[in-house]
């Protein structure tokens, strides 16, 4: 599962690209860029979604991300999040690609991920990452946003940090719950004595070397 944050490009914030194990729940790789701009990060992260093997990519679908996005449909890659009506109960999914950042969706993105860290049920090691997770804010609106302490400087180059990983990691966190939320498809179990169950016996039969049917075939 990889959570993307695009940035501009131009050196003051960076762009992120956090990617997870979606069975362990692992931090697995880190990349940030504060000069790479939205079209070729877009290139960057279908190649590395498609190196881990067609990897679920999510990005915010606002700011950079409206060019970030259409660049992810001209190469071609479908393994990516849609957004959802969050507050229905449906939760129908649309065909329109991306996360879509709101006051109370961000609250909820970034209160989610928080729960997981705190349960261990998301294992994140990366020291930049978990140190930015610390200056996050509650707004007087009762939104969340980082601090953006100038004082702080990012070892990546850029010239300020904007709590860029701890996004990427939320929005992965997101890819992973609702990936695992899909139910999986169980194999129907034929009737015994009927056509499907007979052919199966048939060929495990035949997989049993010196085995015969008996008499009277089936």
């Amino acid at each position: 599962i990889l959570g993307v944050d695009v940035s501009a490009g131009t050196g003051a914030s960076n762009s992120c690209l956090c990617g997870y194990d979606n069975v362990t729940n692992e931090k697995v790789l880190e990349y940030v860029n504060p000069y790479i701009r939205p079209e070729e990060f877009a290139k960057q992260a279908v190649a590395i979604a498609r190196w881990l093997g067609n990897a679920y990519l999510v990005w915010e679908s606002q700011g950079p991300g409206r060019q970030f996005g259409p660049q992810v449909m001209d190469l071609h890659y479908g393994n990516i999040y849609l957004r959802k009506r969050e507050e229905a109960l449906s939760k129908k999914v649309s065909q329109i690609p991306g996360w879509p950042s709101t006051r109370q969706g961000k609250l909820v993105l970034m209160g989610d991920y928080r729960d997981a860290i705190d349960k261990g049920q998301c294992i994140n090691r990366s020291k930049e990452a978990l140190e930015e997770s610390l200056e996050y804010i509650f707004d007087p609106d009762g939104g969340v946003s980082h601090s953006r302490s100038k004082n702080k400087e990012d070892p990546s180059g850029a010239r300020s940090n904007h709590g860029d990983r701890v996004m990427a990691d939320a929005l992965a966190w997101k890819g992973m719950t609702e990936w695992k939320s899909v139910p999986k498809q169980q194999e129907k179990k034929a009737p015994i004595g009927s056509l499907a169950w007979r052919m199966k016996m048939l060929k495990k039969s035949q997989l049993k070397p010196g085995r015969e049917l008996p008499q009277g075939g089936w």
